[in-house]
């Protein structure tokens, strides 16, 4: 009643509570349950990610190059492979990965792959190269690009997982317009009738937008 659960029984017990202007819906069978509230989600980053290469639960190195791989024979040509969320521990028993791993799997494509936690990245040769990026460059402001026998190895770590990143990882039209249609298709088929999402807008303070009601709250 009023968006209220009054009761909950037996199809008997429930039916006694109908009156002439109830409307009765028949479930079929079928399990109903409350629509859920998620009051913490990366609506937009999460929809970006769901376009791009997911590695994170890769076994080992197998799986992670069977996926990039897999990847790039069916994107755009044109696009750069980003995404990632890789695991050194759990893919390669905790030794990190190198411009030479990605080269191996993926040499004809800029690949820009961030790590799960955000604090570090990882960038094939064909990257680096578009990125301008060679054995004298200097480190960015707020990260480290880490070196390998005397040459770039790939990696460059950044104190907060804005830092040190880069451009590449600017999603296109396409890839926005899918960003924020799919969480939208996901959430339905999950029951989340209502989404809270953190949203920075240039240097204003953080803010909570409800997807539902599109208010936005301070």
């Amino acid at each position: 009643l009023h968006g209220k659960i009054i009761a909950v029984g037996t199809t008997v017990e429930v039916k006694a509570l109908v009156g002439s202007k109830t409307k009765v819906l028949d479930a079929g069978g079928k399990r109903v349950v409350p629509g859920f509230h998620d009051s913490h989600l990366h609506f937009l980053g999460g929809g970006q990610q769901l376009a791009r290469v997911e590695l994170k639960d890769c076994a080992d190195e197998t799986e992670f190059g069977k996926r990039l791989k897999a990847f790039d024979d069916n994107a755009p040509r044109d696009r750069w492979m980003l995404g990632g969320n890789w695991d050194h521990d759990r893919t390669f028993a905790g030794k990190l990965p190198t411009a030479a791993t990605l080269d191996s799997y993926v040499p004809n494509r800029p690949v820009f792959l961030r790590r799960y936690d955000g604090h570090m990245a990882l960038a094939n040769s064909l990257a680096m190269k578009k990125a301008g990026i060679t054995a004298d460059t200097k480190d960015p402001p707020g990260g480290v690009i880490e070196t390998l026998a005397g040459k770039r190895a790939s990696r460059i770590r950044a104190q907060t997982s804005g830092n040190g990143y880069s451009n590449s990882d600017s999603p296109s039209c396409e890839t926005t317009s899918f960003s924020r249609r799919q969480p939208r298709v996901m959430s339905c088929s999950r029951s989340w009738t209502n989404v809270g999402s953190s949203v920075r807008l240039s240097n204003s303070p953080a803010k909570t937008t409800d997807s539902k009601s599109g208010s936005t709250m301070n």
